[in-house]
């Protein structure tokens, strides 16, 4: 018989794995994004990244040509809340044969769907092309006065000259041929403008922004304000302050019989014969008592006064949310002029008499404070009199008792309810009593 023999690993009929990569690749999650409707499908579509006008920091945007500049904003789901997302197509099973099962279409409907771990969605808004605009057409309104004196028309070219070195992603939407019309037609929104031949040549004028900022606001306002915005800056800034007002209560007690000048109570009967009128005076006694009541002042809000501060509420958060600090100072200055296009002097006074009357009432709060402290004070004061009283005759006591013999205290213990005292057998007599004895 021959010798079997140890068989070699190449005759082994498992077959080795195949090396794995060093560095394996990893393909970054999808993302969702909710566009809006009637998107070209051209490739003049970009997703870009801009500098926020407010702050600088890059935003992802998304720009057509035909819609305009769409900021993109991140909706995320709390992240105690795990959730994911199902893409499908938008009518199950219209693409089947007619014939097929249930269990087939139900299998092929979920084939063709697609499932994202991440249910964070990026939501397309619409943002002027504007306030992305304003930064560099300030600038270089700034560098010609600084230069010549004066602003200076100057040609779309020569505006934006500088952004291919700064934002190429802007530079894109400039340059965009199909979307020069409309932004030209923003430009002489904010700019004063000039025919130079066959081109047109612009320059910042502020009050026109102004103006457009102004325009903004007030569609803000006529759509109505968030909710949190309206409660917050609006009805709390306009709430009238609840004073504290001191009330006096008086009780009368009368005492018939006692005279008191200038009170009488009369009782008149009438008879066939006479009539005769008895005046009887009372006494007149009057406690009374103060109290503190918060009353609140009427709500007399002046017409226009609510609007107006609607008004301001959406300007700020328009200047603070798309606007840099040197723009949004400019507008500042502008809205407090004299000749400014609103006039916000009716709100700025009733809202110095608010911040009156809101002193007015946290002053009266803390006298209300300090006579409550006060009291509290003395009455601690009439506490500590009483205990120390009660110390003293408690100690008192101690050192008689302790002065006292044994027997005497034997004898306080003897019940000597319903006998006489020694001192009764001693007294004498009335004399009244021994005379009628005898």
């Amino acid at each position: 018989m021959p010798r079997q023999t140890r068989s070699s690993a190449a005759d082994s009929p498992v077959k080795a794995a195949p090396p794995s990569p060093a560095n394996p690749i990893k393909h970054a999650a999808p993302l969702s994004f909710i566009l809006p409707r009637g998107t070209s499908q051209t490739s003049d579509c970009r997703f870009l990244l801009l500098r926020d006008p407010s702050h600088g920091e890059e935003r992802r945007y998304f720009f057509d040509p035909s819609l305009g500049l769409h900021e993109l904003t991140k909706v995320s789901v709390p992240s105690i809340d795990p959730r994911s997302t199902l893409f499908a197509p938008h009518e199950f099973g219209s693409e089947l044969p007619a014939n097929c099962n249930a269990v087939t279409r139900a299998e092929t409907n979920i084939a063709s769907g697609h499932t994202i771990s991440k249910a964070d969605v990026l939501v397309a808004t619409p943002v002027d092309i504007t306030f992305h605009l304003l930064p560099i057409l300030s600038s270089s309104l700034a560098r010609s006065r600084r230069d010549t004196g004066k602003g200076l028309f100057l040609s779309l070219d020569d505006l934006f000259d500088d952004v291919e070195d700064k934002n190429k992603h802007l530079q894109y939407i400039i340059r965009n041929e199909a979307f020069r019309p409309a932004l030209e037609k923003q430009l002489q929104s904010i700019c004063d403008a000039v025919d130079a031949g066959d081109e047109q040549m612009f320059r910042l004028n502020e009050d026109k922004v102004l103006l457009m900022i102004l325009k903004k606001s007030q569609r803000l306002v006529e759509r109505g304000l968030p909710a949190s915005m309206e409660e917050k800056f609006v009805t709390k800034a306009l709430e009238v302050p609840v004073l504290s007002v001191k009330r006096e209560e008086s009780s009368l007690s009368i005492t018939p019989g006692t005279p008191a000048s200038g009170i009488e109570s009369i009782d008149t009967s009438d008879s066939t014969d006479s009539q005769t009128t008895a005046t009887s005076t009372s006494f007149v006694s009057e406690a009374s008592s103060v109290t503190t009541l918060d009353v609140a002042v009427e709500d007399n809000i002046p017409g226009g006064i609510r609007d107006l501060l609607r008004l301001r509420t959406a300007l700020s958060f328009i200047s603070s949310s798309y606007l840099s600090q040197e723009i949004s100072s400019t507008i500042e200055q502008k809205v407090a002029a004299k000749d400014s296009p609103v006039d916000f002097k009716p709100l700025n006074d009733h809202l110095t008499h608010l911040a009156n009357l809101r002193s007015e009432a946290t002053a009266s709060r803390s006298f209300g404070d300090f006579s409550r402290k006060r009291n509290n004070l003395e009455d601690e004061d009439a506490a500590e009199l009483r205990a120390e009283k009660k110390r003293r005759l408690e100690e008192e006591e101690k050192k008689k008792k302790a002065g006292m013999s044994r027997g005497v205290r034997d004898l306080k213990k003897v019940d000597i309810s319903g006998m006489k005292k020694m001192s009764a057998f001693f007294t004498q007599k009335p004399a009244g009593a021994t005379k009628a004895k005898t």
